[in-house]
């Protein structure tokens, strides 16, 4: 099964996101893994990497978060993950979400299963395979099912995959 290998969660009252701008507004609230469990079901992934929240707004600026129009589709992404495959080839590249930061752009559904559909049209299934569970399951050394959300080995990725 896919792995998410980037996602958030947050407690606002803990440790307020200072990147938060107004347009942000829809995701100023608490995340945890709760609210994520029904959106990964849907999508049929059963593990994901937990990331820590930055408190930068460049980290909002993902693939999905910088497209211009809210109706964006794969094949706005396909020149972007050209450039990704190109240069980190299916053993150093990774698909993540962005969550709850997706949520800014059409939500997790979209947003995984179009990145996900670019992906598949730029590498193929095989390397599309790789890209969404063998090389993050390499890289993060994480057991083939584990049924949880999963937090990295420390120590397992050499950092230059992400």
């Amino acid at each position: 099964m896919p792995i998410d290998t980037h996602q958030h969660f947050w407690r606002l009252s803990g440790e307020p996101m200072q990147w938060m701008r107004p347009e942000h507004d829809s995701i100023a609230r608490d995340f945890e893994p709760a609210d994520l469990r029904p959106l990964l079901d849907a999508c049929a992934i059963d593990r994901t990497i937990l990331v820590q929240s930055a408190c930068a707004d460049s980290d909002t600026d993902g693939l999905n978060t910088i497209l211009a129009s809210p109706d964006w589709a794969a094949a706005d992404l396909v020149v972007a993950v050209e450039v990704g495959f190109d240069c980190l080839g299916h053993d150093r590249l990774m698909c993540g979400s962005d969550w709850p930061v997706s949520l800014l752009n059409g939500g997790y559904d979209k947003v995984w299963r179009e990145t996900v559909a670019a992906l598949t049209t730029v590498a193929g299934d095989a390397a599309s395979r790789r890209i969404l569970e063998d090389t993050p399951a390499h890289l993060y050394g994480i057991a083939e099912t584990t049924g949880a959300l999963t937090t990295p080995t420390p120590g397992a990725t050499d950092g230059r995959a992400h």
